[in-house]
């Protein structure tokens, strides 16, 4: 830093970023023919980790097994699917987001 001139010491710089926001419209996520498979196929992730509200889970007992079903049909390396608290209290609780990143952490995401 010049004291005699700080000024020269300053950049402003403006950018922006373009982003696609991509939202999908299904019934039936996890089915080889859903809208949600042919964007994994598109996009060709490295790894993929599903997260699902404790709360499906509760009310469709068979969820982790079709997300089971579906992982083991893609070309993508997938982990197990973790099922976390959701709701106001996920959105409250540290917890949920470090069994997230716990779990990228420990599959190398």
């Amino acid at each position: 830093m010049n004291p005699s001139n700080p000024q020269n010491d300053v950049l402003d710089a403006v950018f922006s970023v373009t982003w696609k926001h991509r939202l999908r419209f299904t019934s039936n996520a996890f089915h080889q023919t859903s809208p949600l498979t042919a964007l994994i196929e598109e996009l060709q992730p490295k790894k993929l980790l599903v997260v699902i509200d404790e709360g499906l889970a509760l009310a469709n007992e068979s969820i982790l097994k079709s997300v089971e079903d579906w992982q083991s049909q893609l070309s993508v390396s997938n982990c197990a699917p973790i099922v976390v608290t959701g709701g106001e209290q996920a959105k409250n609780d540290f917890s949920v987001v470090k069994k997230v990143l716990e779990t990228i952490n420990s599959n190398r995401i």
